[in-house]
This record gives structure tokens, C-alpha cells and sequence, in this order.
């Protein structure tokens, strides 16, 4: 599939089975559209919050086999097709989608999470993505190290494929604390370099 934003980690690539890939793409299209509407371009938060009505909107009516609006169609028809196929949670869906208007309403008051189970509480709709400060990244690599086992009962090439998420997510944290947990202005990213790295640390899963 074409991923068209720079990613750390890999989207159903040719290690994920052929069977599961149009799923994993039309879940990540899902996803990256609504993460796109909470914080791309210079929308007013009142127009993120609209715009993510609107994109949920669309998603009860897939979910309930209608037809969605035309302004995400192509991405709502394939979406669609893979709820029915694999009879996917659509709960989870539309956590995301509460997810990222928490983002925008947090974001447009300031407000940051008071303690660990608040963000946790986040992480739940979220699928669990971390805000990397200094005082988070140890304990997010504590939980990747701890979720690492579930990549090594998973057998073929979708277990590969994990090993790498899990090994890919562990250099990114190496390299925050690397440059000073400055993720805003050094992002971390997965380049060449770092090839032999993650390939050698999914080997030692093994």
C-alpha cells in the first residue's frame, strides 16, 4: 500500500499476510484521516471538532451499512468492506475518533494530563500511543518490553512483522533520550542506519 505520511513503523508491509494487508490499510487510512483532522493545517479547534462530528457521522453509517458521505468516500467504502469481512469491533472505531477530539479540546485549553491513570485512560481509546517525555519514555519501554511477548507466540510472517513494531518502537525511544527527549524539535524517525539495529534486535526475539 502507498503510506503517503512518514511512519516509525511499518504498515502492512510485504512481511504482514497478503489476506490481512487490505484490513491493516483500510484500519491505518481510518486512523491517519481522523489524526489528520485533530491537528494538520491552521483548522480552528471548533473546525477540528466539526469536521471529526462529521467524520463520525460517516462512521455510524457505515456501521450500520449505509452509505457515507462523499467528502471520505473511498476511504469509508473500503473501510466498510473489512468491518463486514472480518466483523471488526467498530467500538474501537469510534473510541479513536473520541480520542482525537479529546486531543483537539485538550490542546485548545492547555490542559495536560494530571497523572498516569489519566493518560492511561487516554492510552484505552487511543490504541495506546504515548506522549515521550523524559519521564514517560522509560516507562513506555518498560510496557513495549512487556508486550514483546505476545510478538514472539505469534507465529510466521505476522510475528516478524510485530517484532519489528516492537524493536522499531525501542529505537525510537533510544533515540529521545538520545537528543534529550526534544521530540519537538529533533522528531526521532527510523532511517537506513537504523536497519540493523531493529533487524538484529527481532532476530534475538526469536
Amino acid at each position: 500500500m502507498s503510506v503517503q505520511h512518514y511512519e516509525n513503523f511499518p504498515v502492512a508491509s510485504v512481511l504482514c499476510p497478503p489476506a490481512l494487508r487490505p484490513a491493516i490499510a483500510a484500519i491505518y487510512h481510518f486512523a491517519r484521516t481522523a489524526d489528520d483532522l485533530a491537528d494538520e493545517g491552521d483548522a480552528t479547534s471548533d473546525q477540528r471538532l466539526n469536521d471529526l462530528a462529521a467524520f463520525r457521522s460517516d462512521l455510524v453509517a457505515v456501521c450500520d451499512n449505509k452509505a457515507a458521505s462523499t467528502r471520505w468516500a473511498d476511504m469509508f467504502v473500503a473501510l466498510s468492506r473489512q468491518i463486514q469481512a472480518f466483523q471488526l469491533p467498530t467500538q474501537l472505531l469510534h473510541d479513536l475518533v473520541t480520542a482525537f477530539e479529546q486531543d483537539v479540546r485538550y490542546t485548545a485549553q492547555a490542559h495536560r494530563y494530571a497523572d498516569e491513570a489519566e493518560l492511561l485512560d487516554y492510552c484505552r481509546l487511543s490504541a495506546n500511543p504515548v506522549k515521550l517525555i523524559a519521564a514517560q519514555v522509560l516507562w513506555a519501554s518498560q510496557k513495549m518490553q512487556k508486550g514483546a511477548s505476545l510478538a514472539r507466540r505469534i507465529p510466521g510472517r505476522a510475528g516478524w512483522e510485530l517484532r519489528l513494531v516492537v524493536q522499531g518502537g525501542l529505537r525510537i525511544l533510544h533515540k529521545l533520550e538520545a537528543n534529550g527527549f526534544d521530540a519537538l524539535q529533533r522528531r526521532p524517525k527510523i532511517t537506513g542506519w537504523d536497519a540493523g539495529p531493529v533487524l538484529w534486535g527481532a532476530l534475538r526475539m526469536s
